[in-house]
């Protein structure tokens, strides 16, 4: 068990210009005190705890005002992390425009099966998780290169907004095309 020995110091603060003590106890361990008690005429032991209780005292300020800066800075980061994926979903839609103009109608016909599928799954249920979806079927009909590309790049986000974006390119081709697709499918019959 830890034996403790009171001590009293003063401690200095100012009022009114005036520099003033108030006599606060502090408690030490035993064997602190033995060996305080040695070196105790070489120390100030009341401006040695004035210090310290000032620089604790200083640094919880700085903490309590701090706080709402961070508060700002979430706010910021939060703001930023939303930039990021909207510039990655418009990376990703761009990309799908351009990598759309190489898809098979037979391949067009299986993506917008199941693209029209997922939307219409994420739209009845927006926390199912489908961003594995997008990743699968980019990695399916995107080009191997550009599979490869994302697959060695550091993502900022796991919901995979490139992913998505460049799905919603490629449905917003086949949505331009599919009229005359169609009118080309009536012409036949």
């Amino acid at each position: 068990m830890l034996d403790i020995v009171y001590i009293s110091i003063y401690i200095m603060y100012k009022r009114k210009g005036f520099d003033l003590s108030k006599r606060i106890n502090i408690a030490i361990p035993d064997k602190l005190f033995d060996r305080l008690q040695n070196v105790k005429k070489n120390i100030n032991v009341s401006k040695v705890c004035t210090e310290a209780i000032g620089q604790s005292v200083k640094i919880e300020e700085l903490k309590k005002k701090e706080n709402a800066n961070l508060d700002d800075l979430a706010k910021r980061i939060i703001e930023e992390m939303k930039l990021e994926k909207k510039k990655e979903r418009e990376s990703g839609f761009e990309a799908g425009i351009a990598d759309a103009k190489h898809l098979s109608y037979k391949q067009f016909l299986q993506f917008s099966k199941w693209f029209h599928e997922t939307k219409r799954e994420e739209a009845q249920n927006p926390s199912c998780g489908v961003g594995e979806e997008y990743w699968y079927m980019f990695e399916q009909y995107a080009p191997s290169e550009n599979v490869q590309k994302r697959e060695n790049e550091t993502r900022l986000f796991s919901d995979v907004e490139y992913e998505r974006g460049w799905c919603e390119g490629v449905n917003f081709v086949w949505e331009k095309i599919l009229d005359k697709v169609r009118d080309y499918e009536n012409e036949k019959r």
